[in-house]
């Protein structure tokens, strides 16, 4: 019985490896099997991410001193991360068809650190986002809601004392000691639209040093690194190389939004990857408890909510205990924000309800439901609305079709949580390059070739402004060679019972 068991899983592992071998020649060409199978591929992608740190760094400088212009820096920026996307992905695909070996590991964990370390001086160029979290931090650092008063009505009572009857005078002073952070905060006459869990993170950088980029990267850096230590942890959960971290820990579009341009997407990363190893050993209450964390750094864990109810809980009191403790925690994060929101200048309320940027799944469904409305003689202005209810409708069905099922496994879990989260980015009005990073450490661990390909296309964004056609060729290639590979691994998985339920 123990031979035929070993036979089988021989096998197993023979088709998924026949597998990959298909899905990387489809990828990039029947070329890559005439190449030699050493480990080029793997040091070729690691000198692609050193270089393109070492260019972000250089760019950042030559811009800060006033030597390039800033259309010369947008043209270098977008070029650079474009062709570190293209030969990262490369040379990893071509690594991917070589046995993994006992020194991948440290020389993935070396190169990306020292890429990180190259950034640490770069200014940011192209983003601002992290001056409002400065702000944040430091509102947060005083005890205060960060979720009531608004950058603009310090701004307002540095100008003119008169302005200050409605904001605490340890703000105003507080809002003295930044020196220009107040001037460069986006949207400063709305809120914040940061969760408490972000709002913690921001004040603790704060209290390592005020107003410090520098503090902010650290702690960022923290939470990067316990995203791909996590990530160990969960390959050696799946069976998987070890060296699949390479896809996160290398990521072109990882080092320039997160190490280089300091946004905080990445606090989310360990909190949902603690979450679901939590779930796989039906760790029901601290599962919840984890979620709700992750949900108060940014929203949109909670689409994994059924999923994981479906791998931890197999009986109605364990369901009800997990979404008792997540109501609770939840309330406790978000009763704050709540009350911010009655301060009328709530971005949350702003986000949700008329931002978008950088779409193109909503942008369609808005602009087919406005033709709509005017072939039936209606207002259009209710194809906004109308575009967000339709999105949440296709992700709602996704969340279903993903959970309707047992899910029997961590390979599984990973799967279908990645379908998940690709589905909120993908039918999302806000598609910002480092909303992509949500995905990320579960493309490590179940790697999908077209989803992988936006670290090349993403960059495009920069363009977006002044080209707004070139959201189409970010995203309609990966749409159309998502939707081939999934309809491709669904007919294969059909034939193989390793793969079943895998799409």
């Amino acid at each position: 019985m123990q031979e035929e068991m070993q036979r089988s899983r021989s096998s197993a592992q023979t088709r998924q490896g026949a597998l990959l071998q298909a899905c990387v020649s489809d990828a990039y060409g029947s070329a890559i099997d005439k190449w030699p199978r050493g480990s080029l591929g793997l040091y070729a992608a690691g000198f692609t991410i050193l270089a393109y740190s070492a260019t972000l760094a250089l760019v950042s400088k030559y811009r800060n001193d006033g030597a390039i212009v800033i259309e010369t820096t947008r043209w270098l920026l977008v070029a650079a991360s474009v062709i570190a996307g293209v030969l990262f992905l490369t040379g990893l695909c071509w690594a991917r068809v070589r046995p993994a070996r006992s020194t991948d590991l440290a020389i993935i964990i070396t190169v990306g650190l020292a890429a990180r370390i190259i950034l640490i001086p770069a200014a940011p160029i192209f983003v601002s986002d992290f001056y409002r979290y400065l702000w944040d931090g430091a509102v947060t650092a005083t005890g205060t809601n960060p979720w009531i008063h608004t950058p603009q009505s310090m701004l307002s009572a540095l100008a003119d004392p008169a302005n200050s009857r409605d904001v605490p005078p340890h703000l105003v002073e507080l809002a003295r000691t930044s020196g220009q952070n107040m001037q460069s905060i986006n949207h400063p006459d709305l809120s914040t639209i940061y969760p408490a869990t972000a709002q913690a993170v921001f004040a603790i950088a704060y209290w390592i040093k005020p107003w410090s980029l520098a503090a902010l990267r650290a702690v960022l850096l923290l939470f990067d690194s316990a995203t791909v230590l996590l990530l160990i942890v969960l390959l050696r959960s799946m069976n998987r190389p070890l060296h699949g971290i390479a896809w996160y820990w290398w990521n072109p579009l990882l080092l320039r939004e997160v190490s280089h341009s300091a946004h905080m997407d990445v606090i989310v990363l360990p909190f949902v990857l603690i979450a679901l190893l939590l779930a796989v050993r039906r760790s029901t209450m601290l599962a919840s408890l984890i979620l709700a964390l992750a949900v108060g750094a940014k929203v949109w864990p909670i689409v994994l909510i059924p999923l994981l109810i479906r791998m931890a809980a197999r009986r109605l009191s364990e369901v009800v205990r997990f979404l008792a403790i997540f109501v609770v925690a939840s309330t406790v994060l978000w009763l704050p924000v709540v009350m911010g929101m009655l301060a009328g200048s709530s971005g949350f309320l702003a986000y949700a309800s008329t931002w978008y940027n950088n779409d193109a799944v909503f942008r369609a469904i808005e602009w087919l439901t406005q033709r709509g409305l005017v072939a039936f003689k209606l207002n259009p202005g209710f194809a906004p609305p109308m575009a967000r209810l339709i999105v949440s409708g296709l992700l709602a069905g996704c969340i279903i079709q993903q959970t309707r099922r047992l899910v029997p496994n961590v390979t599984e879990l990973v799967r279908r949580s990645l379908l998940i989260i690709a589905a909120v980015f993908m039918l999302s009005p806000t598609q910002f390059p480092w909303y992509y990073l949500w995905m990320l450490p579960l493309l490590a661990a179940a790697p999908r070739l077209s989803l992988l390909t936006y670290t090349a296309l993403l960059p495009l964004y920069y363009f977006h402004y002044d080209f707004p056609w070139i959201v189409w060729v970010e995203h309609l290639p990966i749409l159309a060679w998502f939707l081939i590979e999934t309809r491709k691994l669904k007919r294969q998985s059909e034939a193989s019972p390793v793969l079943a339920g895998g799409i």
